[in-house]
C-alpha cells in the first residue's frame, strides 16, 4: 500500500499494523 492511496493515515494505525 502506498502513501498516495491513503492521504492522511493516523500514526496509530501505522504502528498497530507494524506491531501485527
Amino acid at each position: 500500500m502506498s502513501p498516495c492511496t491513503l492521504p492522511k493515515v493516523p500514526k496509530l494505525l501505522v504502528q498497530a499494523a507494524r506491531k501485527w
